[in-house]
Order: C-alpha cells, then sequence, then structure tokens
C-alpha cells in the first residue's frame, strides 16, 4: 500500500502528496492531476461502477476522476432518470477507498 493511501485513514500530511520534498507533486498518473485519479487510477474497477445495468455500461476513470458521480445508476442508456442512488461507497478517508 502506497504512503499516500495510508495517510488517507488519517489527516493527509504535505509529505503524503510532496514525496520528493518538492513543491511539485510527482503525480503518477499525470494526465489526471490534481483530482483522486492522479494517484489512484490504476485502483479503479470498472466492473464496480455501473452507470446502467442492462445493457450493463460502466462509468470509466475520466469520468470519476475527482471520486463523484458513480452514485447514480440510470434506467436507461440516455441517462436521463436515475434508477437508484448508490450510499455508503468509499470516500477518500473511510480507509477503503
Amino acid at each position: 500500500m502506497s504512503p499516500a493511501y495510508v495517510q488517507h485513514t488519517a489527516a493527509a500530511t504535505c509529505v503524503s502528496c510532496h514525496t520528493s520534498r518538492q513543491e511539485i507533486v510527482p503525480y503518477k498518473y499525470a494526465a489526471y492531476r490534481p483530482s483522486c485519479a492522479a494517484c489512484h487510477a490504476n485502483e479503479f474497477v470498472p466492473t464496480m461502477h455501473h452507470k446502467v445495468d442492462n445493457p450493463l455500461m460502466l462509468y470509466g476513470v475520466l469520468e470519476l476522476k475527482d471520486c463523484s458521480g458513480s452514485c447514480h445508476v440510470y434506467s436507461d442508456t440516455r441517462l436521463l432518470s436515475i434508477k437508484r442512488m448508490l450510499t455508503g461507497r468509499h470516500h477518500a478517508t473511510d480507509g477503503a477507498f
């Protein structure tokens, strides 16, 4: 487990992200900076993030790069009506990110 990941379970410190002790954060997935995906894109599991159940449509890491949006499962592919809301999902501070 990365040191930054461990820090999310408690209060984050400067060195949680500034691992090189410089002002610039060395993001592992720089294309997603400064969102959660900049460090956690490799932990994203598409099959856990349904956009529509039938036909199956999944959220992508780009859509959820800031860890928002996946709480809605829509009733159809037009994404006009929410079928259900998912509650109790992970947050950056809950230790199950």
